[in-house]
């Protein structure tokens, strides 16, 4: 069963991850810069983090065939079906933009598919890949990914809620202590994936009650408040070592997203105690872009943002339209069309025929 304010939510953050990456930031509309509105595309994929969190544990506690080989198959076909045909996307698109065959880098592409990619320009130290030549958006799915791996063995083996989320958010915590005196890639994922789990615990609790209220929320607000505060304090260290403080950068961009994702969940709680007023107009519309988020997500830097191919029009504008209409084609090909031929075939491979065609059945996750 779907839930569509998350799937308006979703369509909404990805959309606006579009706008982020191919519009100015500086927009001035009677004097004033509403361009200043698209500076939070970090905020978008920790939201991407929470939702996915939430949907992947009421799929799972919904779900009547909780193997690991099901659990992984499914997983790795969302995650990887529609990235191995933007990955050489990608290549092809950049190969183009600079005129000639370029070396396809087979070690950041080895590294993209293993799941080890991040930022290395200063934003997150430690890094292991960059995402594959320049596609930035790439650098969360290897979060996704070990996510996914992580939540598994919590679920089977550790069959009390209580103690998974204790663990979870225990773990995360010290993490965070460790990352303030070294900055590295696994820490930092352990430190993130309070984040994710946070979604699980909100999920958990609608599962139960079909409502979500502060009291419920309690665990990952003082998982993510602590996360915060730990942040907080090494960035205060930092400062008083006569540092710049950089919204974008390390040590403050960590802090940033933890703290935005407890910010967003205490935000939704209390929306949801006030009837959801104004929902509809605001976030309703996007549902549209659910479908096809995930491609716009790991599509639109190559086919928006560094796309030249319609410059022969001479209207930003135009360009810029015509741009979108290509990515949103794509993209509905890519989630509605390759996609679910794809998903079929990886079953089918992995599953015994009759298991295969019954979950082609089921509601996709």
């Amino acid at each position: 069963m779907k839930l569509y304010r998350l799937e308006a939510v979703r369509g909404a953050a990805a959309f606006y991850l579009v706008l982020h990456h191919t519009l100015p930031h500086e927009i001035w509309l009677w004097g004033v810069n509403i361009g200043i509105f698209l500076r939070f595309g970090q905020e978008s994929v920790i939201t991407f983090f929470l939702l996915s969190g939430f949907v992947i544990h009421y799929s799972w506690s919904l779900s009547s065939d909780q193997r690991f080989r099901v659990y992984f198959l499914k997983r790795f076909a969302r995650l990887y079906a529609p990235l191995l045909v933007v990955l050489p996307l990608t290549w092809l698109i950049s190969s183009w933009l600079q005129g000639r065959w370029l070396s396809p880098d087979f070690p950041t592409l080895l590294g993209n598919l293993l799941m080890l990619q991040d930022l290395r320009d200063g934003t997150r130290p430690g890094a292991l890949v960059e995402p594959y030549m320049g596609n930035l958006p790439l650098w969360s799915l290897s979060y996704e990914w070990w996510f996914y791996m992580l939540y598994f063995p919590l679920v089977t083996w550790v069959r009390d809620f209580g103690w998974g989320t204790l663990l979870v958010f225990g773990t995360s915590l010290a993490a965070a202590i460790v990352y303030t005196l070294e900055p590295a890639y696994v820490l930092r994922l352990l430190m993130y994936f309070a984040i994710w789990w946070s979604g699980v615990c909100l999920a958990e609790t609608w599962l139960v009650k079909q409502r979500i209220g502060f009291r419920d929320a309690l665990p990952a607000i003082i998982g993510l408040g602590g996360v915060s505060l730990i942040l907080l304090i090494n960035l205060a260290g930092w400062l008083k070592q006569g540092n710049a403080l950089e919204v974008g950068f390390h040590p403050f961009l960590e802090l940033r997203h933890v703290s935005f994702a407890l910010l967003l969940m205490v935000a939704a709680i209390a929306w949801g105690k006030l009837d959801w007023i104004g929902f509809d107009w605001l976030v309703w519309p996007f549902v549209a872009f659910a479908p096809i988020s995930y491609a716009l997500y790991i599509s639109h830097i190559h086919l928006m943002q560094k796309a030249t191919w319609l410059s022969f029009l001479g209207n930003p504008y135009l360009e810029w339209l015509g741009y979108l209409a290509i990515l949103l084609a794509f993209s509905w090909w890519l989630e509605r069309k390759f996609y679910p031929v794809a998903r079929r075939k990886i079953l089918r491979w992995g599953l015994p025929n009759r298991e295969a065609q019954a979950y082609n059945l089921e509601e996709r996750a």
